[in-house]
């Protein structure tokens, strides 16, 4: 087994006990050296995916917004459609709204556009979305994104449009 493996093993396990900066360090680590672990181009993809979904997972859990945001992006770009990913454009938002800027908003947007074009029935997403677009101050799109999450069954929907749209 090479040093790739074990820093990455070594990351889950600090993960999984609460040691969350010593996960970041084994993630880190682990995935600086990926390119030379001698994995299949499937594999490497795969596990690049799902090492910096755990990368920005642990960031997260230290406050690291930026970070995670960051590593999140990473994830998602390679594989915008997995499966499994759904939860992860919903983790990078709420990075985005911890950090409440113009520049957070615009990237939820951006992720959460995504997301909706994969998941289309994902409520929250559109939710989330047409909050992020209201706090930009872009009260058309926010109310387009709310009244899909009221069409979805969103029940706060209603509520948003008649408060800000």
């Amino acid at each position: 087994m090479n040093n790739y493996w074990n820093d990455y093993l070594s990351g889950v396990e600090a993960y999984r006990n609460g040691k969350y900066q010593n996960a970041i360090y084994f993630f880190e680590k682990s995935m600086s050296v990926i390119k030379f672990a001698g994995l299949s181009r499937e594999d490497e993809k795969d596990t690049i995916e799902t090492g910096y979904c755990n990368l920005g997972n642990a960031k997260k859990e230290v406050s690291d917004f930026i970070g995670a945001i960051e590593s999140y992006k990473i994830a998602l770009d390679s594989n915008p459609s997995r499966p499994d990913f759904e939860k992860l454009y919903m983790q990078l938002s709420e990075c985005c709204f911890q950090l409440d800027n113009p520049e957070s908003m615009r990237t939820a947007i951006k992720y959460l556009n995504i997301c909706t074009n994969y998941f289309p029935n994902n409520e929250v997403a559109f939710m989330n979305k047409g909050i992020a677009y209201l706090k930009i101050n872009d009260r058309n799109n926010g109310k387009i994104s709310l009244e899909s999450a009221k069409a979805l069954g969103n029940k706060d929907a209603q509520r948003f449009i008649n408060d800000f749209c």
